[in-house]
C-alpha cells in the first residue's frame, strides 16, 4: 500500500481542462515527473539470492551476465532484471526527450530505516507517519516542501530529521539492488 502513487507527471497548464491536459501532453509541456526508484524493485537486477537450492552464496550481476542466463552455481535459468532488459530494447539511433524526474521514496520507507524497524507498516511508523501528515496535505506536498527542515524540525528526533532531508536531496541509495524477488535495501548518506 505504501507504494501506491510513486509514478506522476506534473504538467504545465493553462487550465484544468480535458483539451489543455491533452494538449500539454501532445506538445511536452511537462514540468517533471516523479518515479519509483528502479533500483528499489525485486528484479531489478539477474541473480539468484543465497536461500536458492544449491546455492552458497547469492549470485547478482549488473553487467556481464551470462549469455544464456545459466547461474553458475546451480545451473537453473536466472530471471532476466529490469536493467539488463531496459538495455537490451534501447534503440541507440533514437535520442530521448530529456525532462526532469525526481526518484520517490515512501515515507514510510524513510521513516522505518530511521527508526530501526524492519516493517514500514509497524504501528510506530505509521503513528509517525499520522502525525506527519497532519501537517502536510499529502506525502508529495511533503517532499517538495522547500525548507522541510523548519517544518519537521520539532516533531522529530534530530537524525530521523537528517535522514529525512538526506533523501529529498537525493543521497541515498539502494544496496544492494533488488534482485530475484527481494526489494533493494534503502541506505540513507552520501
Amino acid at each position: 500500500m505504501n507504494r501506491i502513487g510513486r509514478e506522476f507527471s506534473v504538467l504545465n497548464v493553462k487550465e484544468l481542462s480535458y483539451h489543455s491536459i491533452i494538449n500539454a501532453i501532445r506538445e511536452n509541456h511537462v514540468q517533471f515527473t516523479a518515479e519509483f526508484n528502479p533500483a528499489e524493485g525485486r528484479y531489478f537486477l539477474t541473480g539468484h539470492r543465497a536461500d536458492r537450492k544449491g546455492h552458497q552464496t547469492t549470485i547478482v550481476y549488473s553487467k556481464n551476465i551470462p549469455e544464456n542466463l545459466c547461474c553458475p552455481q546451480c545451473g537453473k535459468k536466472m530471471n532476466l532484471g529490469v536493467q539488463q532488459r531496459c538495455l537490451n530494447l534501447q534503440d541507440k539511433n533514437i535520442r530521448p526527450i530529456k525532462r526532469d524526474f525526481i526518484h520517490l521514496i515512501p515515507l514510510t520507507e524513510v521513516l522505518a530505516y530511521s527508526y530501526d524497524i524492519k516493517n514500514p507498516n509497524a504501528k510506530k511508523v505509521k503513528t509517525v507517519f499520522g502525525e506527519l501528515m497532519r501537517y502536510f496535505p499529502s506525502e508529495i506536498a511533503f517532499w517538495q516542501t522547500e525548507n522541510l527542515r523548519e517544518k519537521i524540525d520539532t516533531l522529530l528526533p534530530e537524525k530521523v530529521v537528517q535522514e529525512i532531508i538526506a533523501v529529498q536531496q537525493g543521497k541515498f541509495q539502494f544496496d544492494p539492488p533488488g534482485y530475484d524477488g527481494i526489494y533493494g535495501k534503502l541506505k540513507i548518506g552520501s
